[in-house]
């Protein structure tokens, strides 16, 4: 892994906010919030579930100063104007006791979780009908994760490595239970982006792709190249 490059996506700041997540993830979301509520009127109400720092929040709010925005679960001082602060247990019925809103960010949050299902049916109840969710996860379904799966038994962002790394990654959830959740729960999923993985492909793993891109061919199994997926519902 080249790291010059993982300096530059990890342990960034915005607005010397720590972003905690890879920062080309929080420059996707902002870009794809912008493109979908371009012509949206200025009331929008907007929930940042598991905030961290508020780095995405702020990066989101210079979009849209006139926005109303709450958010949960933050470990820093408030850096926003005007927003709203809340604790919830993300584990437990958190949507019986919140108000809906027009957009709610999960980002790069049920992979800590303990029960997936739980988290997408609380989701339900705050995302307002024609509201929009924006949730993101790590792809366990790549080429460099497949090849982590035969040499380590589990996905990059996974294991003792990624659960010590990353704060407490302990629920891998794969693009087809990402769907079969979505559906159970109420949600129709209706873009799928990316943050690319190639980045951290190793060298000395590029014959391992090689041999394993001509099986997944031979054998007609999907194969893909993402690293985190960030997934549009309503």
């Amino acid at each position: 892994m080249d790291d010059k490059f993982t300096d530059e996506v990890w342990g960034q700041q915005y607005n010397d906010l720590e972003i905690k997540s890879d920062v080309r993830v929080h420059i996707k979301v902002a870009t794809i919030v912008e493109q979908l509520f371009l012509n949206k009127p200025d009331d929008v109400s907007v929930l940042d579930i598991a905030a961290g720092h508020g780095a995405l929040t702020k990066r989101i709010q210079d979009i849209f100063p006139r926005w109303n925005f709450q958010i949960n679960d933050l470990d820093h001082t408030n850096p926003l104007s005007g927003a709203v602060t809340s604790k919830i247990d993300l584990n437990g019925k958190f949507g019986e006791t919140m108000p809906e809103f027009d957009l709610v960010l999960c980002i790069e949050v049920i992979e800590h979780l303990e029960n997936p299902w739980n988290l997408f049916r609380e989701l339900r109840k705050v995302v307002r009908p024609g509201g929009t969710l924006i949730l993101s996860t790590p792809n366990s379904d790549s080429i460099l994760d497949r090849i982590e799966y035969l040499k380590y038994g589990h996905a990059f962002y996974f294991g003792e490595r990624g659960f010590v790394n990353s704060g407490g990654h302990i629920t891998p959830v794969p693009d087809w239970l990402m769907r079969k959740i979505a559906t159970e729960s109420g949600f129709e999923i209706k873009e799928l982006n990316f943050v690319s993985t190639k980045p951290f492909v190793r060298k000395y793993m590029l014959p391992e792709q090689f041999l394993l891109k001509i099986y997944l061919r031979l054998t007609h199994k999907n194969y893909n190249d993402r690293s985190i997926n960030i997934y549009v519902l309503k």
